[in-house]
Order: C-alpha cells, then sequence, then structure tokens
C-alpha cells in the first residue's frame, strides 16, 4: 500500500511546547519541569482512556504542572501561566520546511494530538502551519487519548482513507 498520508503529533512534534517555561523563568530547570509535565499529562491520559474516562488534555497538563510545581517548592500558581503559554508554542525550526518537502511529494498532511480539535487548530494558526494541513483532528472528537486506535481511525475516516489491513492494532506513536 502506497504512502498516502502522513499524521503528526503536535505538542513536541510541529510545535515547541518549551516556550511554556517562559512564564516559570525560562531556564533549562523550567524547561525540563515543562516537559516533565508533559509526561506526566500523557501518562494521565492514558490511565484514563484505559478506565474508560475522557478529560480535558488542558486540565491534565495544568494539573502535572501545578504537581511538578509543588513538588519543586514553587507556587502551583505558575501552571495557569505555563499552559496559557502553550497557546503561541512555535513550530520546530525544520517543521515547515519538512512539511512543505512532504507536500511536494503528494503526501497528504494531518495532525492527531491529545489537544482538544479546536485548541490544536488555533495554536496551528498562530504558528503558520495551519494551511499546509488538510486535517487536524483532536482526541476530543473521540475521547479517548492516544495511543488508543480510536484517535487514529477518526483521522483515516475523516481523509476517507482506507484502515491498514490489521486495523486492531494500535499505530506507532510517540509525542503528545
Amino acid at each position: 500500500m502506497p504512502l498516502r498520508l502522513v499524521l503528526f503529533d503536535l505538542n513536541g512534534t510541529l510545535l515547541d511546547p518549551s516556550v511554556m517555561a517562559g512564564p516559570l523563568g525560562g531556564g533549562e530547570e523550567e524547561r525540563a519541569l515543562v516537559f516533565r509535565s508533559l509526561d506526566d499529562a500523557i501518562a494521565g491520559a492514558m490511565t484514563l482512556t484505559l478506565g474508560g474516562r475522557y478529560a480535558p488534555f488542558a486540565d491534565l497538563v495544568r494539573g502535572a504542572l501545578a504537581r511538578r510545581l509543588t513538588l519543586a517548592g514553587r507556587d502551583p500558581g505558575g501552571a495557569d501561566a505555563a499552559l496559557d503559554a502553550m497557546a503561541a508554542m512555535p513550530p520546530f525550526p525544520e517543521a515547515e520546511a519538512a512539511l512543505d518537502r512532504l507536500a511536494a511529494a503528494g503526501l497528504r498532511l494531518g495532525v492527531v494530538t491529545q489537544s482538544a480539535t479546536e485548541t490544536a487548530e488555533a495554536v496551528l494558526e498562530r504558528a503558520g502551519v495551519l494551511g499546509r494541513l488538510e486535517l487536524v483532528l483532536g482526541t476530543d472528537r473521540v475521547g479517548a487519548f492516544k495511543p488508543d486506535p480510536r484517535p487514529y481511525r477518526a483521522a483515516l475516516e475523516a481523509a476517507a482513507v482506507a484502515e491498514p489491513v490489521d486495523a486492531s492494532s494500535s499505530p506507532r506513536t510517540g509525542g503528545t
């Protein structure tokens, strides 16, 4: 089966979440705290999905940031400012060229993200890359977080792409 559609993760793959460290002080320690918090939020998201539950990813990130800040002996109130900064994530330096190169090769491009669809579209628009994408699908559309197969199936359905032969297995994933 020829490759026709490339689906990217958003947070940490196309866009750089390290901007969230700015309101916390902007140093290497704060960047590490942000990335550990995102890892915590992803683990929480997977746990919810395994339990048949769903919550907005932003709430999970906020909670993870507040917890990590508290553990670091810092004011957990900084979590809100860091989360607000997430709305202004810039693309990684190589992201735009990579998207352009893939599109020039005739591939269709999309995003499947833990974030809410509307939030993802807004941050991609601010980052200047939304126009390069055919599809943006947040896990809010299916009520299950990646790596559950439902977000990927929904993306394939939305893109009118036939599912792989073994649709019961999860696609390879990483990021948020």
